[in-house]
């Protein structure tokens, strides 16, 4: 976010315009920069279809943010690491955001879109090497990583155990989710 009133410059200056999709995936863009994109999707002239936020450090914070835009939108994808339609259904049984720079944010938007008639035949999700509770790690990927601070915000992964109870999941993975005892 150490750029977010750059960012906002542009968010604002698409207010007005007629860009209806934006991909800003693996931009570095954090919780202050994407209340500026939930601005605009929510303030456009002309109607918002689609946005991509996959890989961005978003924050529990910043994917609510989003997904109090999202629910008021006319959106018809929201991309956290893959395309979800958000007026038509998923076309698989399966939805791997495996390795997608998941954390608590998008896991707050999965667990929504979870709950709509859009994941109604989805039985297996795959969240495979994703950070979904904000751990820490220091030196990742590396024979040596550590583990700084496990379990750094679980408001996310909370809300997405809870959706599990009323969805159509029967599958899930979560391998090499850095997952702590809490």
């Amino acid at each position: 976010d150490v750029h977010a009133e750059v960012f906002k410059l542009l968010t604002d200056s698409l207010k007005t315009s007629k860009v209806t999709e934006v991909d800003v995936s693996s931009c570095g863009i954090g919780p202050v920069a994407l209340g500026h994109l939930s601005d605009w999707v929510r303030d456009a002239t002309g109607a918002v279809e689609a946005v991509a936020i996959g890989g961005n450090p978003i924050t529990s914070a910043g994917g609510a943010t989003l997904l109090e835009t999202i629910k008021t939108s006319k959106l018809k994808t929201i991309d956290i690491g893959k395309p979800l339609p958000l007026q038509e259904p998923y076309e698989s049984d399966t939805l791997d955001l495996s390795k997608t720079g998941m954390d608590p944010g998008h896991i707050v938007i999965l667990s929504w879109w979870l709950a709509t008639d859009a994941a109604g035949a989805l039985t297996s999700v795959v969240l495979d090497e994703n950070e979904l509770t904000a751990t820490k790690i220091k030196y990742k990927g590396e024979s040596y990583e550590q583990i700084e601070q496990i379990d750094a915000d679980l408001s996310g992964f909370t809300e997405f155990c809870s959706s599990l109870k009323s969805s159509t999941i029967v599958s899930l993975s979560l391998r090499k989710c850095y997952l702590g005892p809490q």
